[in-house]
């Protein structure tokens, strides 16, 4: 599904038109909101799982962040304590 991302919105938009355009040719009005109604599900499934992976993902870069600063400020309270110990000589 690579090939959805080289896709600009206005192509994206006109391609869903057409195929909903499509489907709905030889569907009843009861047969269309069925399957409209089932490609809503599966997109709101799509986003819910979407939304939670990219949640998790930055939690996971938020922590990697604080982890990386805490060693950061490690280093510089070590590196402060040696300019102290060599002020004191």
């Amino acid at each position: 599904m690579s090939c959805l991302s080289n896709i600009s919105p206005e192509q994206l938009t006109l391609i869903a038109c057409l195929i909903g355009l499509v489907l709905s040719q030889e569907l009843d009005s009861n047969e269309q909101n069925i399957l409209g109604n089932l490609l809503t599900e599966t997109g709101q499934t799509l986003l819910t799982v979407g939304a939670q992976t990219q949640n998790q993902n930055d939690q996971q870069q938020n922590e990697d962040q604080i982890l990386l600063l805490s060693q950061q400020i490690e280093n510089l309270n070590l590196q402060i304590n040696v300019l102290k110990r060599q002020m004191k000589k």
